[in-house]
């Protein structure tokens, strides 16, 4: 996107409708707080964003991946690439 990052952090939401994931959110795994969505440095990834974890992103500069940040009761399933919980 013409060299930008914003597009990481618009809101996308998908909500789960099967089997026993009835209305649950699938979170991408660097929304959990603890992940670190910039390990290294990258092109057109600012420099303060390096190394921070999801809450220290949203905490110092108010951005989360996703537009949001998955609660702490999300939870890894076999077979689900990301976390499942609830809608938030």
């Amino acid at each position: 996107m013409n060299g930008s990052i914003a597009h990481v952090f618009l809101s996308d939401r998908v909500i789960l409708d099967f089997g026993p994931y009835q209305n649950q959110r699938l979170y991408y795994l660097m929304q959990a707080v603890s992940a670190v969505p910039f390990p290294i440095a990258e092109p057109n990834v600012p420099t303060g964003y390096i190394g921070l974890t999801t809450l220290q992103l949203w905490n110092q500069f108010g951005v989360l991946v996703g537009g949001s940040a998955a609660p702490a009761s999300a939870i890894s399933v076999p077979g689900i690439v990301g976390l499942v919980g609830l809608p938030g």
